[in-house]
């Protein structure tokens, strides 16, 4: 359930910077910005969450096909969070 998490930690990273850049680019009353933020993250993290446990934790799941999400997961949040840094970067 621990690796679970962190895969799921890094799934919400970068959608969740990009969210952010964009609220600051087109908000201009930062509190409205901050709950909106807060408010889209939690909705987020809920989805994310959902999704791990339908995918990992079934009962006629193997043990080699839950390995396989979980890899999959994390390959698919280091992707996104690295997306991020691209606009930084270039």
């Amino acid at each position: 359930m621990a690796r679970v998490n962190w895969a799921l930690g890094a799934c919400l990273f970068g959608p969740a910077a990009l969210l952010g850049q964009q609220l600051i680019d087109k908000t201009h009353h930062r509190p409205l910005g901050a709950a909106t933020f807060a408010s889209l993250v939690v909705v987020m993290w809920v989805l994310f969450e959902a999704l791990t446990r339908v995918l990992f934790f079934r009962r006629d799941q193997s043990r080699a096909s839950q390995q396989r999400a979980q890899r999959g997961l994390i390959v698919l949040g280091l992707a996104m969070s690295a997306a991020t840094l691209v606009p930084l970067l270039v």
